[in-house]
């Protein structure tokens, strides 16, 4: 497979920034990495020295801003307007999983991180936060705006935390060519999708959400699908280049995908990824993609696998996904641990 610069699209094998100036819950924004994987940080000697040999990290998509459904059991799935309800289930999930250094959270409105960052047990955590913006769902020629949660929550987008009072947040972007010039399954045009890297602890935390595919297509040719999909795998490029520069890497979030390269249309667009970094799962994997699934419908049965970590492909890396259905979200918290 092959990949034509400029404008994102597919092109057979062999064939020849917008940054969000708001959002600022704690620490402070700089620029992002230098031109190399593995390379000096500039940090200091105590900076590397106070930096835990392992670091243990939280990626969920936690759907803050979707209208409640009703499951078979009566449970609401989503949490549209109920900023006390996802900031509280954000909590109570970090409490289950003892020693968390990071969590990288998607589908989340800023009320909810400023919530989030009131509540008891959450001292000592800094947020960042960074709004995706879109055209809307009317016309494809509409404004670029940024999305706003329902309820006045303010913006809809992505968050990290990590738990340290020396951060350094850096949000960004997709490139304009990263962006599909379509509709996505939500009905929403033009998507640019955000991300948020944050600095701390001897180590670049990166999280993101990468745009949903919109399916119905079997191929990287169908023209339709090749918008999607080129420009998501443009995103997993930018990404992986996150970590240019940094000793010690961890990147993740709803990348929207499977891991399994033979198993859909969707698997090649994150190879830029496996290819400089080592994903959770791989290591008890014997080095193969794979990993439970974290979507789930509304009773509770899983779907695929599309909320990942990643870090240095040198680091040793194990991760975990519940077996419970998770009622809050259609999707299911991971928690990954790595060790440098």
């Amino acid at each position: 497979m092959s990949f034509r610069s400029g404008r994102a699209r597919w092109v057979p094998a062999g064939a020849t920034a917008l940054v969000l100036a708001g959002g600022l819950l704690a620490g402070t924004a700089v620029a992002g990495g230098a031109p190399s994987h593995g390379g000096d940080t500039g940090s200091s000697d105590a900076e590397q020295a106070a930096a835990p040999a392992s670091v243990k990290v939280m990626t969920w998509n936690v759907c803050a801003n979707s209208a409640p459904r009703k499951d078979d059991k009566g449970q609401a799935l989503c949490a549209n307007g109920q900023t006390d309800r996802v900031a509280g289930g954000i909590r109570w999930h970090m409490q289950q999983h003892e020693g968390l250094h990071a969590v990288l959270l998607q589908e989340i409105c800023y009320a909810d991180v400023e919530k989030l960052r009131t509540l008891d047990g959450m001292g000592g955590w800094s947020f960042g936060f960074s709004g995706i913006h879109d055209r809307g769902s009317g016309s494809s020629k509409g404004e670029i705006r940024k999305r706003q949660c329902a309820k006045g929550r303010g913006g809809f987008g992505v968050a990290v935390g990590v738990k340290s009072g020396d951060v350094k947040f850096d949000r960004f972007h997709y490139a304009t060519r990263n962006v599909p010039n379509a509709r996505d399954t939500w009905g929403h045009w033009n998507v640019k999708q955000a991300g948020v890297c944050a600095d701390a602890l001897g180590t670049r935390f990166c999280g993101t959400h990468f745009t949903p595919f919109k399916g119905g297509h079997g191929s990287w040719d169908d023209k339709k699908a090749s918008e999607f999909l080129t420009s998501q795998y443009g995103q997993a490029e930018e990404l992986a280049a996150k970590g240019k520069g940094h000793s010690r890497v961890v990147l993740g979030g709803d990348l929207n995908a499977s891991p399994k390269q033979d198993s859909t249309v969707t698997a090649p667009l994150l190879d830029p990824l496996y290819g400089g970094y080592k994903e959770c799962s791989q290591d008890a994997a014997g080095g193969d993609r794979t990993g439970k699934g974290t979507f789930q419908n509304q009773s509770g049965k899983r779907g695929s696998k599309l909320d990942y970590v990643f870090g240095n492909s040198s680091a040793k890396a194990s991760c975990s996904v519940t077996d419970q259905h998770v009622t809050l979200s259609d999707h299911v918290p991971v928690t990954a641990t790595v060790t440098f």
